[in-house]
């Protein structure tokens, strides 16, 4: 969805297609970037799909830290 709403159009269509391969069954996407999405890209977003549901889970913001320090870490050393 970043990378989507970085592009000049959104095209939310071929976004929602992603998903149509689960008919009735629950799908979704999961990405820590949803959370930085800018208030205008959430709107057209909500507007597009009416009826999608949304869960957001946040980590404590110093394990997030952390982890991200160790992972990070860890790249390095992987080279």
């Amino acid at each position: 969805m970043k990378d989507l709403s970085a592009q000049f159009y959104l095209d939310l269509d071929s976004y929602g297609r992603l998903f149509s391969h689960k008919g009735t069954q629950l799908s979704g996407d999961i990405s820590p970037a949803y959370s930085t999405l800018t208030d205008e890209i959430i709107e057209r977003v909500v507007n597009h799909f009416p009826n999608m549901k949304v869960v957001f889970l946040a980590r404590d913001p110093v394990e997030r830290a952390w982890s991200l320090i160790v992972h990070g870490r860890a790249a390095r050393n992987d080279q």
